[in-house]
């Protein structure tokens, strides 16, 4: 039967250190735990399990301090943990049969890193519901998959690498060593459980770290990545971490992820055509994940063409969003749409607002027909017999009287001079 080591670098681990071993007591035959500094009881506690405790200086390298630990290896494979980590419980009846595989020299394990909400993120994969599966992580409401490397076999030629976010899988696969996927989870507490202080505290230590990694290989990609999530997820700085996705984009054009990020620095940035720009470049090259979505939702929610960002934000949800935020963005999206449509089509009019058509004036009852204030009934446009138009001649006896009589006469209906000789 192969046998088994934990292998572990701690530091002031005391409140979380006993669960940690309690995991894996059962079928690891060797604890080995490098303290690279502790002030609590963490040595205490590594002893009352058994584990060959060694002291490891701390040089502000990961890779150089986990390294030391594995020297002093001595089991047929290795298992390395973090002291907030806790292994599965059905892992005792995964890993014997792993062991005994001699196919492959190591395995990719998820790792569900709890976080404190749904919108939580590990580069671009988004959160999933806690299914409560372990008893010490019901209080949280999410965690995050991402997989590694943890268990391998002990080779002389299998050791870490890199200052900070430190593996063996590069350097496995480089030399050829088949890795394969087992289903046995690492359950990962740490960032729901660390306080602010002490979260900050770690973070800055990480982007410390990770600006000496590039100083040491400018020209890694992963490093240059890493760095620019850092600066983007952890500190909220696009301006610092534009950069480091841009030099990712020079060293392998081909890395959506890197067009994803830049994208979303530029959206934040408030470059929002240079920010879709790279987001829809990205998803000519096979960017098509939650976050990516999301982010092209924003771009678009942002450039007020609300019926692109909802459908974004609508596949974000099938391809796994599952956060409270993007389902209030699809709700605004629904809204903003509607006031726009409102906006375009002009308002009803009621029959009382509707202006009243102009009342056309009745017809006179013939031709030249005159309407006095006084008189309900039209008044006549009587002829002048001296008229030009009269249909008869005027007879010469009465001009005469007509004309006296109309110019003596008080009454208003003779007073109307019509034509131009009265």
């Amino acid at each position: 039967m192969p046998t088994l080591e934990l292998s572990m670098i701690v530091k002031n681990a005391a409140p979380t250190l006993p669960r940690c071993l309690d995991s894996v007591r059962n079928f690891a035959t060797e604890i080995t735990i490098g303290d690279t500094g502790s002030t609590d009881s963490t040595a205490d506690i590594a002893r009352h399990y058994g584990a060959n405790l060694i002291s490891v200086p701390w040089q502000n390298n990961f890779s150089q301090a986990r390294n030391a630990v594995l020297r002093r290896a001595r089991a047929d494979w290795i298992l390395f943990l973090d002291a907030d980590e806790i292994l599965d419980p059905q892992a005792a009846s995964v890993i014997p049969a792993l062991l005994s595989n001699k196919h492959f020299f190591g395995y990719d394990l998820p790792i569900w890193n709890y976080v404190p909400s749904l919108t939580n993120r590990f580069w671009d994969t988004p959160a999933k519901l806690n299914p409560h599966r372990l008893a010490a992580a019901q209080s949280f409401p999410a965690y995050v998959e991402h997989k590694n490397v943890r268990l391998f076999r002990r080779h002389p030629e299998i050791f870490f690498e890199k200052r900070v976010h430190e593996g063996v899988a590069d350097r496995m696969r480089r030399l050829g060593f088949t890795v394969g996927e087992a289903d046995c989870i690492i359950h990962h507490l740490g960032i729901a459980e660390d306080s602010a202080e002490v979260r900050l505290r770690k973070n800055e230590l990480y982007r410390t770290l990770g600006c000496e990694k590039i100083r040491e290989s400018p020209d890694d990609p992963l490093a240059h990545f890493e760095l620019g999530i850092t600066e983007l997820e952890t500190f909220r700085n696009p301006a610092a971490a534009l950069p480091h996705f841009q030099r990712v984009i020079e060293l392998t054009p081909a890395a959506h992820r890197a067009w994803t990020f830049a994208g979303i620095c530029q959206v934040r940035l408030g470059n929002l055509q240079e920010g879709l720009k790279r987001l829809q470049h990205a998803e000519k090259l096979g960017a098509k994940g939650a976050v990516h979505l999301e982010a092209l939702g924003d771009a678009f929610f942002h450039l007020g063409n609300f019926p692109r960002a909802r459908d974004r934000y609508q596949a974000a949800q099938e391809q796994g969003g599952q956060s409270a935020l993007l389902e209030s963005k699809i709700g605004v999206c629904e809204l903003r749409r509607k006031q726009a449509r409102r906006l375009r089509t002009p308002p009803r009019q009621s029959r009382r607002s509707l202006p009243r058509p102009k009342r056309r004036s009745p017809r006179t009852p013939f031709r030249g027909a005159l309407r006095h204030p006084n008189r309900r009934r039209p008044i006549s446009r009587r002829r002048c017999p001296s008229s030009p138009h009269s249909r008869q001649p005027p007879n010469p006896r009465n001009v005469g009287a007509r004309h006296s009589r109309a110019r003596l006469s008080d009454k208003p209906s003779i007073a109307l001079g019509i034509c131009g000789a009265c």
